[in-house]
């Protein structure tokens, strides 16, 4: 009789140790995966807008999707005969969700353009507009072209929390595995009792 008890004690304890080291094993497995995972680089490449051979070739910009502080480039080049802008004079490129001049330059003699700048730090997610404007045969010209601020805090977060999905499988598999041990034990019992 003594032999049978220790005997179901010890299965007992290797149950309890299963369901108690599953979830550290687990979780370092789901670390490991992760870790593996955020090493990964991903590169996004998106063409300019509007895309060449469009009318509206004096306001393109580089991205229309946008994060707080990133760099965006302006372009201006108008279709042969035609100019976005006199020759050699100051363009003011705006971002119109905060209205802050992000870049100025100077036209070429055809009236063409390229900026550089940065958007905003006061930008924040939702539409806004880039806009490009100067003077064509002295009268204020503005050209301008939608863009969407998206949040730059969510890229650069580490993920929190678990994939318990694994864990959970393991939990329902140890607990199936412990009942079987149970039930298995207790048909045992009764059949030496018999």
């Amino acid at each position: 009789m003594r032999g049978k008890r220790l005997r179901r004690v010890s299965i007992y304890g290797a149950v309890g140790i299963c369901f108690v080291l599953a979830p550290f094993l687990v979780g370092a497995e789901l670390a490991a995966h992760a870790a593996v995972a955020n090493n990964a680089t991903t590169t996004h490449v998106q063409a300019a807008y509007p895309p060449a051979g469009s009318s509206a070739a004096c306001d393109q910009v580089s991205s229309t999707t946008v994060t707080v502080s990133e760099s965006i480039t302006v372009t201006g080049t108008a279709a042969s005969g035609t100019s976005c802008f006199d020759g050699g004079t100051n363009v003011a490129i705006h971002f119109r969700q905060s209205d802050h001049i992000i870049a100025t330059v100077q036209t070429d003699s055809k009236g063409n353009y390229t900026a550089t700048g940065n958007v905003p730090s006061t930008a924040h997610a939702g539409a806004a507009a880039v806009e490009a404007v100067g003077t064509l045969n002295g009268a204020t010209q503005t050209y301008s072209t939608a863009v969407t601020v998206g949040s730059s805090s969510s890229a650069n977060l580490p993920k929190t929390g678990r994939d318990i999905a694994l864990m959970v499988m393991w939990g329902v598999a140890l607990v199936a595995a412990g009942t079987f041990i149970i039930r298995v034990v207790r048909r045992r019992k009764q059949h030496s009792a018999v």
